[in-house]
């Protein structure tokens, strides 16, 4: 089994001699009669998997797994924000976010707050896969959230 950030896993049957399976996900919705299913879990958990081996002369072999899945909830896959490049930090006047291959920087949505949830106004420059953040020197010295949205 491989669990991977998007809540798919692989599992491999490793039993022998058996005419068929049946796989119970644990979620209270998934099964699967493949050798060797590939599942995805809609959610974040611990789940335990029941494999069903059955062989029509010796009966049925039962073996539980525990599973735990991470689903991202980003949106995006994580390897993707090792692209992301935000400079320089700390900043004076202005603020450059490199944003990875992919995104299409004619539709983003920037906006960023201050800790109070208001919208600082700031006019973002876009352009190819960078985003410029100008007269940023007026802001109070502080932690500020960014949000870009595409």
């Amino acid at each position: 089994m491989n669990p991977a950030d998007n809540g798919e896993v692989t599992f491999t049957n490793t039993s022998n001699d058996a005419t068929s399976y049946a796989w119970d996900f644990g979620d209270a919705s998934g099964t699967s009669t493949d050798t060797s299913p590939v599942y995805t879990f809609a959610s974040t958990g611990v789940y335990d998997v029941e494999l069903t081996s059955t062989n029509i002369e010796c009966g049925d072999d039962i073996t539980v797994i525990q599973v735990s899945v991470t689903v991202n909830t980003l949106g995006i896959d994580n390897s993707e924000l090792d692209e992301l490049n935000i400079h320089p930090n700390p900043f004076n006047d202005n603020v450059f976010i490199n944003l990875p291959n992919g995104f299409d920087s004619q539709n983003l949505k920037v906006n960023l707050y201050d800790l109070s949830g208001r919208v600082i106004s700031t006019q973002p420059r876009i352009y190819n896969n960078e985003i410029e953040l100008n007269n940023l020197n007026m802001l109070a010295t502080g932690t500020y959230l960014l949000k870009i949205e595409d």
